[in-house]
């Protein structure tokens, strides 16, 4: 019995995909590089600012700092959220657009849903 290492399977899977909608494969790849990137952001957003607060900087430097800490994670956190919608668009068969909430008349019974 031949074994195949994970790199195999990965171009098994995504090789043929890739060749055909290669928009996706690079939807995919971001869309898991955001899950991890996001969360280790919020970690160091709190860190610096408690390190922040030791080092004594001014009322009004931390404000900006946070300020745009918290900017950061908020321009992060959607991306991510796009990212997601878009996958479950395309899982839906909606290549193009993504619709929010049920704006069209009978879009869940298009596209299977119960």
């Amino acid at each position: 019995m031949k074994q195949h290492s994970l790199w195999s399977n990965y171009r098994y899977t995504y090789g043929p995909l890739w060749q055909k909608k290669k928009k996706i494969v690079l939807s995919t790849i971001a869309e898991a590089v955001f899950y991890v990137f996001v969360p280790i952001v919020g970690m160091m957003t709190t860190s610096m600012i408690i390190g922040s607060l030791e080092q004594g900087i001014s009322m009004s430097k931390l404000v900006l700092l946070v300020l745009a800490a918290f900017a950061v994670c908020g321009v992060l956190n959607i991306a991510k959220g796009y990212l997601e919608a878009r996958r479950r668009a395309v899982h839906r068969g909606e290549d193009r657009t993504v619709h929010h909430g049920s704006d069209r008349e009978g879009s869940d019974s298009q596209h299977g849903a119960v």
